[in-house]
Parts: structure tokens; C-alpha cells; sequence
């Protein structure tokens, strides 16, 4: 194909690249369409770059009522069919809304009469428990009646409130420090300390015999007693009492016989 080259300075140049880019074409495109439109402007005797004027007839005119007719009809039957679905939607909903409200009346309806026999299946079943409690009332009323003893306990249990509600006083030993040493203390310190004195006692007679010896004469009460503690000390069974002293008044010879006795069998 034959190619025409022309020469156009930068200006040019330029602001033919904007137009392209705004139509989304290429330069040489952009030339070929404008070469284009001055061809058929000056074949058709027109000016370049101007648009085409068409001619309206009366067949485009009596077409276009048509259409418009056609149109319009068209739009009045969507139109009826619009408010018949309409206003068979109202009927509907209006339906809907009769049924909603029957089907509520008949919920509560039911359950009423379902409350309603609840109840009255309850009142009979708790009808002899309530005869008994009725009974049982009477009866305690009575036993209340004519018991006298309730009435004295009555009053010793009032007399033990009006007590029990009066202020009382209190009475403690109070040391330094804000200490109070109450009565069950005092007693517990008095028992400790009497344990630890009894035990300072046995253990002071146990290492000093001046003091261990006296101490167990004034425990054990006479004679036969310390030959007691003898036998049952030494295993022997030789202590000799004076007659006079003696519990079982048993002769000592008897006494050793026996005695010997027992060792000769065991």
C-alpha cells in the first residue's frame, strides 16, 4: 500500500497523541479516520466533521405512533396485571391475618381448657391430703387445749426471753495491755501450775532423800501398808508388824509358813 508521510511540528505532534488517547486509538489511526471523514464529507457535499441530518417521513412518524400505541397498551396490561396480583395479595394477606387470628383464639382456647382441667385434676387429687391436714389441725387444737403443762412451758419460755433480752454485765480481770483474764483461764492456769507443782514435788523427793523419804511415810497410813509396798517392792513376804498393828492378825510364823509354802510350789 502507498504510504504518505507528512511532516507536522511538536506542537502538533502532541496534541494529536492527546486526542488518540482520549479516543483509545493510535496516531496513524487517528490520521486515517480524519483523512477518511473530509473523503466522504466532500463526496456527499457536505462539511467535514458535521453530523449527517436524517430526514423524517411520515412513515417514520405513523411508525412511531404505532410503537408508542403498542407500547402504551403493552404498559395498561402490565399495569392490570399488577393491580390483579395486588389485589389478590391483599386477599391473601387478609386471609392469612383471619386464619392467624383463629388459630390464636383457638391456642388460647386450649390452653385455658387445659389450665382449667389441670386445676381441677389438682383440687381433686389434693382434696383428701387438705381433708387430713384439716383433721390433723382439729386434732392438734385440741390436744393444744387440753394439755396445762404447754401453758407453764409457755411461760418459762418467756420468762427465759425477757431474761435472755437484758443486758448483762460481765465481770473480768484486766491487766495491762488491754489483757483480760476471764474465770475459765484463771482455772486452767491454776490446774497447770498445781500439775507442775506435783510434778516438781515427786521429781525433788526422787533426787533428795531427806525430802523423798518423810513424803512416803505420810503417804502410806501405817504399817501395814509400808509392809505392802515392801512385798510388792522386793517380792517378799518376811515383814514382821507388831501384833497390835497388824489388819489380818495373822501370826508371823503362820505368816512365813504360808510364805514358804508358796515359793517351795512355785
Amino acid at each position: 500500500m502507498p504510504q504518505v508521510n507528512v511532516e507536522f511540528d511538536d506542537d502538533t505532534v502532541r496534541s494529536l497523541d492527546r486526542i488518540a488517547a482520549k479516543q483509545s486509538i493510535r496516531r496513524p489511526e487517528l490520521l486515517r479516520r480524519t483523512v477518511r471523514e473530509l473523503i466522504d464529507a466532500d463526496g456527499s457535499g457536505r462539511e467535514p466533521f458535521t453530523a449527517v441530518v436524517q430526514e423524517v417521513t411520515a412513515d417514520d412518524v405513523a411508525h412511531l405512533a404505532r410503537e408508542h400505541r403498542q407500547l402504551t397498551m403493552e404498559l395498561e396490561r402490565v399495569m392490570r396485571a399488577n393491580d390483579k396480583r395486588e389485589g389478590e395479595l391483599r386477599k391473601a394477606e387478609a386471609e392469612l391475618r383471619q386464619v392467624i387470628a383463629a388459630y390464636e383464639q383457638d391456642a388460647a382456647a386450649a390452653r385455658e381448657r387445659g389450665e382449667r382441667e389441670l386445676r381441677d385434676a389438682l383440687e381433686r387429687e389434693l382434696a383428701p391430703f387438705r381433708a387430713e391436714i384439716a383433721a390433723l389441725k382439729g386434732d392438734l387444737t385440741t390436744a393444744l387445749a387440753s394439755q396445762p403443762r404447754l401453758d407453764a412451758i409457755d411461760a418459762e419460755l418467756g420468762e427465759v426471753k425477757r431474761l435472755a433480752s437484758q443486758p448483762r454485765t460481765q465481770r473480768n480481770l484486766v491487766l495491762g495491755d488491754d489483757r483480760t483474764l476471764s474465770l475459765r483461764f484463771l482455772s486452767a492456769l491454776g490446774l497447770m501450775m498445781s500439775v507442775i507443782g506435783a510434778v516438781f514435788i515427786l521429781c525433788f523427793g526422787k533426787l533428795v532423800p531427806a525430802v523423798g523419804v518423810p513424803m512416803v511415810s505420810q503417804t502410806l497410813s501405817g504399817d501395814p501398808e509400808v509392809c505392802r509396798f515392801i512385798d510388792y517392792r522386793y517380792g517378799r513376804l518376811d515383814c514382821q508388824v507388831p501384833a497390835s498393828r497388824r489388819l489380818d492378825r495373822t501370826p508371823p510364823t503362820m505368816r512365813s509358813r504360808s510364805a514358804s509354802g508358796k515359793a517351795s510350789s512355785r
